[in-house]
């Protein structure tokens, strides 16, 4: 065997860090993928054996690690699940979630997308995006081969998308040279310009690459192709992004705008993350995002749309994207510098479009250089880097080229994004264990924790505060007293906010949300809202606060940063609970005394569905991927099991006396139910519905409050004054 070639090679059976092979996948620039069986669970993994050529280097080696790490912690349904990442007899592998489906270039094979299809796609590809900025890290190879579709076949909207490869990813602030000098992770299809000239490399590189798909999927190519690799590189750093409306005439001219501002050549000048190009297209779009859905596109040559400007002279320049990632790719060299602005040199060799010095026209819709210079001046300062600090070395047989630069810049993020605390998963147990009893105020009822998972807050009905449980000590470190007796609590995702409910069931007075400073632990504001506010909920996004008003048969609207009402929305008798699916879209909510279950569409706040299910509804969640809905039905004893694909019951699973409360496992494997009337919590494999565990816990369990890593629950003991706090994960 050549050394360095891998003792890497997997046959079915072998077995490696617990895994044991059953098939071959894929194969990549990168790595091998497997299916593959773990052993100790039992279930079907993804595993992917890195290149040893990368393998045996040690910076990233280290990168890789580390970045694994980061990646395996975000949590977001649309970023593929990391089960474990590391290294056996020098192999680097990582564990993944096996996923029963294709990825977006073997949809994309066939041709454009219908715009009611591709909308929902790239709206989870952007959330996962952004998710992983949050985290600080950057993908750096956003490709249709990374993107993930549950199933085969039938209709896009209805598949849900999985973004994978982010353990190769790049974090964003690191000063590190992790990232080998001169060469770049990425697809010469989809590379930002910043990743090819060697500079810094942000969020907005993802951008520009979501761009490029975005393209791809509306005209069924890339937005640059040639003959040459060479030719495409030199494309994303000098050409204007070919129209689409020429090759679309469905599509309106303002589309082509919104492509030109995602890819244009300055990070600056792209929109700030990655749904605010979605949220761009929708507004272009207009009406025409659904009625234009089912418009059968013709595939058109990007030359049937009107020249384009310094093109690189050829008969056919079209080729069939390879799709491959490399760890390094070529950048083509440049023509000389001193070559006239006003004259089109000769085609090179490899194709090489001539110098950008002609000054073609900017792209469409491009905003000015936030500098006040035109961005063409910064464009030649890159390309005049190039020229005199860039080496092409073409790797014989091989195909991958290698930049070589003299100097390397800083490497440091171009726009700093908020930053939050990365949360590692831990697997939820089938039989969680109670590890602590907390005294609180008198008679708690709503209980919320915290992002980060240090703090719990509860409202304490007749004590007529907030306490405040700090979870490291178990200890109760603050009580904040109200103006009205608290019902319910949620916490804003960035955890500065803390909104409680409040209302005087004696006088009928104090139907408000008080609104609470985290750090201070003080009221900074109240808001009316209507009768007997229940359990108030805050988008995933942070941006809206929805409150069921009991006693008014409405939901309130609140802006979370005016802290003012918006609208009120008329749902079913009595609503209790409100959950959002993950992107914020849709609200469900659990109408207690209408047997009903009442879906809201956030973007226009009316009602489209009404989905029947047990007796007295009192609460609502959803699974983390969004997929279902489990409800507590408090008169019937049992919990109903609704599928938002199609908001149908699927499944009713009997439980104890007058369940209350139900929430998920931040893992979405087990469902936990309070049953007030018989002083228990139920534990649902959420796999197969089976109740799995009736834990006791305090009198009249109301409220139970997961915490963000899995390891902890907290549940409200209205009856008994108290918290109770169980271990729900292994380490926990």
């Amino acid at each position: 065997m050549v050394p360095g070639e891998m003792a890497t090679q997997l046959a079915v059976g072998d077995e490696l860090a617990g895994y044991r092979v059953e098939s071959y996948l894929a194969r990549g620039g990168m790595a091998v993928v497997y299916r593959a069986r773990d052993i100790a669970l039992g279930r079907s993994v993804a595993l992917k054996l890195i290149a040893p050529e990368l393998a045996m280097n040690e910076k990233f080696r280290l990168r890789f690690m580390r970045e694994s790490e980061l990646a395996a912690a975000i949590d977001h349904p649309n970023i593929i699940p990391i089960y474990r990442a590391g290294e056996e007899d020098g192999r680097l592998y990582i564990a993944m979630r096996f996923v029963d489906g294709e990825d977006l270039g073997t949809v994309l094979a066939e041709g454009p997308l219908p715009i009611d299809q591709l909308l929902p796609l790239f709206t989870q590809m952007a959330s996962a995006l952004d998710a992983a900025h949050t985290a600080g890290l950057v993908h750096r190879d956003v490709k249709p081969g990374n993107v993930l579709l549950t199933g085969h076949g039938g209709g896009l909207s209805t598949r849900h998308v999985y973004l994978t490869d982010f353990g190769l990813t790049k974090r964003s602030t690191s000063l590190t040279d992790l990232t080998t000098v001169g060469h770049f992770l990425g697809t010469i299809q989809y590379v930002a310009p910043e990743q090819i000239a060697g500079g810094t490399v942000g969020a907005a590189a993802d951008v520009y690459s979501l761009g490029c798909v975005l393209y791809q999927a509306l005209t069924g190519e890339p937005p640059f192709l040639a003959e040459h690799d060479a030719a495409v590189l030199w494309a994303h750093i000098a050409r204007p992004v070919p129209p689409v409306s020429g090759s679309r005439p469905d599509l309106p001219p303002a589309v082509d705008d919104v492509l030109a501002r995602a890819m244009a050549k300055e990070p600056a000048d792209r929109p700030p993350t990655c749904l605010s190009l979605i949220t761009d297209l929708r507004a272009a779009l207009g009406d025409r995002a659904l009625a234009h859905g089912s418009v059968r596109v013709e595939q058109a040559h990007p030359a049937d749309a009107g020249p384009e400007p310094h093109a690189a002279p050829s008969t056919d320049l079209r080729r069939a994207p390879t799709d491959q990632a490399a760890p390094a790719v070529p950048v083509p060299a440049p023509p000389p510098a001193h070559t006239d602005a006003r004259t089109r040199p000769p085609a090179s060799p490899l194709g090489t479009p001539p110098s950008p010095r002609g000054t073609p026209p900017p792209a469409l819709g491009t905003p000015p250089s936030p500098r006040g210079k035109p961005p063409k001046r910064r464009r030649r300062l890159v390309i005049g880097t190039l020229l005199v600090t860039m080496l092409v070395i073409i790797s014989g047989g091989a195909g991958i080229w290698h930049l070589v630069a003299n100097r390397q810049s800083p490497r440091t993020a171009t726009s700093p994004r908020p930053r939050v605390s990365a949360v590692r998963l831990s697997a939820s147990l089938p039989v969680p264990v109670v590890r602590r009893t907390i005294s609180v105020g008198n008679r708690p009822q709503g209980a919320a924790v915290t992002p980060d998972g240090r703090r719990v807050y509860t409202a304490d009905l007749d004590s007529k505060a907030v306490s405040v449980i700090d979870t490291a000590t178990n200890r109760v470190i603050a009580t904040t007293r109200l103006s009205a007796p608290p019902q319910y609590v949620a916490i804003a995702p960035n955890g500065r906010r803390a909104y409680v409910t409040t209302y005087n069931d004696a006088d009928g007075t104090g139907h408000a949300v008080q609104v609470m400073n985290t750090a201070t632990n003080t009221v900074v504001a109240t808001i009316p809202v209507g009768l007997n506010p229940y359990t108030p909920a805050v988008t995933p996004n942070g941006q809206r606060l929805y409150v069921p008003d009991h006693g008014s048969q409405d939901l309130s609207v609140i802006n979370t940063r005016t802290n003012s009402l918006i609208t009120t929305i008329v749902v079913p008798r009595n609503p209790h609970w409100v959950a959002f699916t993950p992107d914020s879209r849709r609200a469900y909510v659990a109408n207690h005394e209408s047997n009903l279950v009442s879906v809201i569409d956030t973007a226009s706040n009316t009602v489209i569905a009404k989905i029947p299910v047990g007796r007295s509804p009192h609460s609502v969640a959803l699974t983390p991927n969004g997929r279902e809905a489990f409800v507590a039905d408090y008169d019937a004893k049992s919990v109903s099991v609704i599928d938002t694909g199609s908001n149908t019951v699927t499944a009713t699973i009997a439980v104890g006396a007058n369940p209350l409360c139900v929430a998920l496992a931040p893992d979405g494997r087990h469902a936990y139910v309070t049953n007030s009337g018989s002083d228990s919590l139920s534990v649902i494999d959420t796999a197969n519905n089976h109740v799995t565990a009736t834990v006791p816990v305090g009198q009249r369990p109301w409220v139970v409050a997961v915490a963000p890593d899995g390891r902890r629950a907290y549940v409200t003991n209205n009856g008994s004054n108290t918290v109770s706090v169980l271990q729900t994960a292994s380490g926990g």
